[in-house]
This record gives C-alpha cells, sequence and structure tokens, in this order.
C-alpha cells in the first residue's frame, strides 16, 4: 500500500498547492490522503489514482475553507508560499507538475469552489462528471463553477508561462537598472498598471498595501535596494518552474521577489518577505 501510495504523492502535493498556495499546508494533506488511505477498506478502491485525488482534493478544499478567515487577518496582503524546483526538490513536486507563481496569485482570485473545479479541469483534465463526484455537487454545478472560474483567469493567462530566455532577459534588466538607482530606468520596464505586492506578515518590514503605479513602484523597488544590508546579494533560482530573483543577507535568505510580465513589461511585482514562508523556497 506504501508503495502505490508513492506512486501518486507528488500528484497529491501537486494538487494540494495549487489548491492552497502553502507547501506545509499542501504537505499536511498529502499526509492525511496517507492516513486515509492506509485506514480503507482495499476492497471499495476501485482506482488508487482517483481515490487518492478525490480525497487530496476534498482535503485541500475543506482546509481552503477554513484559511479564509485567517487570511482576512493577515497583517498586510498575503501571498502564495514559493517553492524551490530545482534537482533538489524532485522529491517534493515533479518538474512537469510545476506551477508558475503567477499562476498561483491568480488563483487567489477565485472562490475554493471556483479554485476547486479550476484546478481539476485545467491542470489535471478532469471531466465535468468526475468533477461533480470528487466534490459532491452536480454536474450542471460544475459547469457554472468553471465558467465563472475561466471568465476571471481569462485576463491572467497570457502571463503564465513566460520562456526561460524571456524571463531571464526580464530578471536581469530590472535588477541592472535597480541597482542603478536611476527611476527612469526601472519606469521604463514597467506597465503603466503595474502593481508591487509586499507580503511580510508582520514578521518583517514591508508594504501594508499594495503599490500601484509606474512612479510608486519604481520608487518603492529602489528605495529598497537602496537600504539593503552591506552582507546583501542576489541570486537567480528556479522557483515554481521559472527563473526567480531570491534575495540573502549572508547566508540567510531575506525573500523571493517573482516578476509577471504582460507583452514585455513587468506588470506585478510579488515579494514574499515573511519567514515563514521562505522554508521552501531554497
Amino acid at each position: 500500500m506504501t508503495d502505490e501510495f508513492e506512486t501518486y504523492r507528488a500528484l497529491l502535493f501537486s494538487i494540494a498547492y495549487r489548491m492552497l498556495g502553502s507547501v506545509a499546508d499542501a504537505e499536511d494533506v498529502v499526509q492525511d490522503a496517507f492516513v486515509r488511505f492506509a485506514g480503507v477498506d482495499r476492497d471499495v478502491v476501485r482506482d488508487a489514482k482517483s481515490f487518492l485525488a478525490t480525497i487530496a482534493t476534498r482535503l485541500a478544499l475543506d482546509k481552503l475553507k477554513s484559511a479564509q478567515a485567517t487570511r482576512e487577518e493577515y497583517i498586510g496582503p498575503w501571498l502564495p508560499e514559493p517553492l524551490f524546483t530545482g534537482d533538489d526538490a524532485e522529491h517534493r513536486v515533479e518538474r512537469a507538475e510545476a506551477v508558475s507563481y503567477a499562476l498561483l496569485v491568480a488563483l487567489e482570485r477565485l472562490t475554493p469552489a471556483e479554485r476547486a473545479v479550476f484546478v481539476l479541469a485545467e491542470a489535471f483534465d478532469f471531466d465535468h462528471a468526475e468533477i461533480a463526484d470528487t466534490l459532491e455537487l452536480s454536474v450542471a454545478a460544475s459547469r457554472q463553477l468553471l465558467h465563472r472560474a475561466r471568465e476571471k483567469m481569462a485576463d491572467e493567462k497570457r502571463r503564465f508561462a513566460p520562456s526561460r530566455e524571456e524571463q531571464l532577459r526580464l530578471i536581469g534588466g530590472f535588477l541592472e537598472a535597480v541597482q542603478s538607482g536611476d527611476v527612469a530606468r526601472v519606469s521604463a520596464l514597467l506597465a503603466e498598471d503595474v502593481v508591487a505586492v509586499s507580503d511580510g506578515g508582520g514578521r518583517v518590514n514591508a508594504a501594508r498595501n499594495v503599490v500601484r503605479g509606474i512612479d510608486h513602484v519604481s520608487r518603492l523597488v529602489i528605495g529598497l535596494a537602496s537600504k539593503a544590508r552591506a552582507d546583501f546579494r542576489v541570486t537567480v533560482e528556479e522557483l515554481n518552474g521559472v527563473p526567480t530573483i531570491v534575495t540573502w543577507f549572508g547566508d540567510d535568505i531575506q525573500g523571493v521577489v517573482a516578476l509577471t510580465a504582460e507583452e514585455g513589461k513587468i506588470a506585478e511585482i510579488d515579494m514574499v518577505l515573511n519567514p515563514d514562508k521562505l522554508g521552501a523556497a531554497i
């Protein structure tokens, strides 16, 4: 039974991580799914993959619903937890199952039910009959939820999958511009409606509100760079399947900066600074 479960562990983690945006919560879901799988009568399990996917989805949905109240009390904006997807993390999530950070952020705009239906349909090709059975709702309700989710996500899809070369070029230009301290140079890289989101969770200094507009965002990132300590450094690592900026104080990770582009310009800068969310980043 353990070997059978391990076959689908990466799949279950991927479902839960997409649903929850939290590595720790996703791992809890996987562990709970194993406990339930170990205790079930094997005669009632016709398809282990489908059975486990159903358990994981329901557990993740319950956890997401209960997390809503906690996130409403969160200090400042809440961002998903980034996940290192380099070679060292293959035991946690398969490369092919890596989900972009831009998609995770966009998924936060959906209700828990919309998110569950969208993840199952878009990422794992569940049909509406399978989704209805998994989530214990009607096929008509599944169709309606997916329609609403796709409408909300329509404007975000083009941001999800930049090429590796495009992402590296974007990061290189951004870092050079910020390090120059030239507001105009940074501004030239930003989209008109650019936003910067800082998640410190009350643990570290971070903007309590979303910063909007070219001028405000340019001055924010240059101001943050100018206040960096002497041992501050920057590396580029593969997180959520794409090259991503990681900042350090000496050997200690300080933050993750994810850039989302639209038509060659930076449309969103997400800065994860809460230490509680950086354990799986590197």
